[in-house]
């Protein structure tokens, strides 16, 4: 979504004692009109920013008076409001990486690759058992190795999945925030995976490149584990078909994985995909 200023904004902006960088009037927001309009990364302090946001959100609010379906203009200044409570009062602790990192110790935060996502499982883990949030999704780096594959493929790979296994031991731990005799994990699932894979032969820089196959790994309480479902042949160049399916034994795909994995969360998967069949013998 983008937004215009109109020229009434544009006008409070040049009408300052001083120039359009001057001080502002009671009530006014205080900002050189330099650092909006331009992209050079000047707006850096949280100041700037709210400024700026304040701005617009009032802006916002001046053009739903004037449409006639002033949704979505609404909807963009209650979307800057829930960022303000968000990032003030007691969860204001979710966004503070040296809380985070006190508080989830177990996640590795001075990893090579995973550092980030170490910050952002311990937000999903924190958001989580504030009940804050239902769904929450990150990434995580290091796996596009074009060059050098087996030095540094290898060293992201342990990094991920120790950061998977500390996640479902810290989900294992925590209480879920509705109903303390159970667990986050009795009712979070995770799904883990990549939009590709790396190609089986090596290229001239010792790496691998992109290559459409690929695996994904499924942890929830509504599925069976541990199990292994589908195979590549023996030159990892293609998948290998499974018995199970409507239309007699095939590949799994992509479709088939999130059709699972929404039959697991407890929704029928059918409205929500053209599709794709559920993997039964994966479901408790």
């Amino acid at each position: 979504m983008c937004f215009s200023l109109s020229s009434a904004w544009i006008s409070k902006l040049f009408n300052r004692s001083g120039g359009c960088s001057g001080g502002a009037s009671s009530g006014e927001h205080d900002f050189d009109l330099g650092k909006i309009l331009g992209r050079s990364g000047v707006v850096e302090s949280a100041d700037d920013r709210a400024q700026i946001a304040a701005m617009l959100q009032e802006e916002a609010k001046d053009l739903a008076r004037g449409l006639p379906h002033p949704g979505e203009v609404e909807r963009f200044a209650h979307r800057v409001e829930a960022v303000q409570k968000m990032t003030s009062g007691e969860l204001k602790t979710l966004f503070d990486p040296a809380f985070l990192q006190r508080s989830y110790p177990a996640f590795q935060f001075g990893g090579r690759f995973g550092s980030a996502a170490s910050s952002c499982a311990a937000f999903a883990v924190e958001a989580l058992r504030k009940g804050l949030c239902r769904c929450i999704g990150f990434n995580f780096q290091g796996f596009d190795t074009h060059a050098a594959n087996y030095r540094a493929h290898p060293a992201a790979l342990q990094e991920l999945f120790n950061l998977v296994f500390a996640l479902v031991t810290t989900l294992d731990n925590t209480p879920h925030p509705a109903s303390p005799a159970r667990k986050l994990s009795d009712s979070t699932h995770i799904f883990v995976m990549s939009e590709f894979c790396r190609t089986p032969q090596i290229n001239q820089a010792a790496g691998r490149d992109h290559y459409p196959n690929n695996s994904a790994l499924l942890i929830s309480p509504r599925l069976r584990a541990p199990a292994l479902m589908g195979g590549t042949d023996p030159d990892q160049l293609l998948p290998m078909p499974i018995s199970g399916f409507a239309a007699g034994a095939r590949a799994i795909t992509p479709a088939d994985v999130l059709s699972t994995l929404t039959a697991a969360v407890g929704v029928d998967p059918k409205p929500h995909f053209r599709d794709g069949e559920v993997l039964r013998a994966l479901l408790r």
